[in-house]
């Protein structure tokens, strides 16, 4: 019948006292320590207790169990000297781990992801800490190009979007065709006529034929300046009435290739202003866009 605190005063050690089966709150009143308990009783029941973080890190609880059953904080297990690489291994939120000091370095170590990391460290951070670029996502990609990862790097992580970010930033043509992309990828990435002619990719004509550009994509792609670029374009008008109306390539002034005849149009199109068609005037011609037989008349130009 007697107390824990009898029988330690007694001398019984914690081993001799657990077959009675005092409770842990009767061990710690005896005066047993936090180091005597963890290795007789289970760490729920010493959590009930309410020993320190002081005493739970003096007696070299895992830092794991100190994390999720005792609720220490991050900071405390780096005071009392566990290793950084152990406390960010135990399962605290990268936020709480930051707050405790540690860094992107150290994280990443430990076996963080790199997405995890994101809007808790900078990008700057992130890469310093030897995340590579392939680690990211490709909504990233501009972050990642303003902290430092080179062209070359996200080109190599096959990220989406690159070089629309590139333009976005100002990046000029030129540095894009040093690293290899092609004509058509700057052009789908937002790229126009002057910064890829002065980039010496050639005129819209070269981009077709050698970097099979059709020209509904270059026109889709922005690549025209303006409406007269238009007229730069060498593909005539069979090829152009595809993609621009009637009204605006006779805006561009534009006309057949020796400068002189005027274009074609297609008269009997309800809005007088279907498509071009390489006939001759007061005759009738495949319409291009209508793929029917119609009248073929001469189109104002300017």
């Amino acid at each position: 019948g007697g107390s824990a605190s009898d029988l330690r005063a007694a001398g019984c050690s914690i081993v001799d006292i657990m077959p009675l089966q005092y409770s842990a709150t009767e061990l710690k009143q005896a005066g047993f320590s936090a180091g005597e308990l963890r290795d007789s009783m289970h760490y729920e029941e010493i959590q009930q207790v309410g020993f320190s973080s002081e005493e739970l890190t003096s007696a070299t609880y895992p830092a794991d169990m100190l994390c999720t059953v005792f609720q220490v904080g991050a900071s405390d297990l780096l005071h009392a000297g566990y290793p950084a690489e152990d406390v960010a291994r135990a399962g605290y939120s990268v936020g709480a781990l930051k707050n405790a000091g540690l860094s992107a370095t150290s994280l990443r170590g430990a076996g963080f992801y790199a997405n995890s990391m994101l809007g808790h460290f900078s990008m700057h951070e992130l890469r310093e800490a030897g995340y590579p670029a392939s680690d990211f996502r490709s909504r990233e990609v501009k972050s990642l190009l303003e902290a430092g990862y080179s062209i070359r790097e996200l080109k190599e992580a096959n990220f989406d979007f690159l070089v629309k970010a590139c333009r976005d930033l100002g990046v000029i043509a030129g540095e894009l065709r040093a690293e290899g992309f092609s004509a058509v990828q700057l052009l789908r990435g937002g790229y126009n006529l002057k910064e890829m002619s002065r980039a010496g990719f050639g005129d819209p004509w070269q981009l077709k034929t050698h970097h099979n550009a059709s020209i509904k994509l270059l026109v889709k792609a922005g690549m025209f300046a303006d409406d007269k670029d238009v007229r730069h374009m060498k593909h005539g008008l069979v090829g152009m009435s595809y993609v621009f109306s009637s009204q605006r390539l006779r805006d561009a002034e534009v006309t057949n290739r020796n400068g002189t005849m005027p274009a074609w149009i297609c008269q009997t199109s309800d809005d007088g202003e279907h498509c071009f068609s390489p006939g001759v005037p007061g005759t009738t011609s495949l319409c291009i866009s209508c793929h029917n037989i119609k009248k073929v008349g001469i189109a104002e130009t300017r």
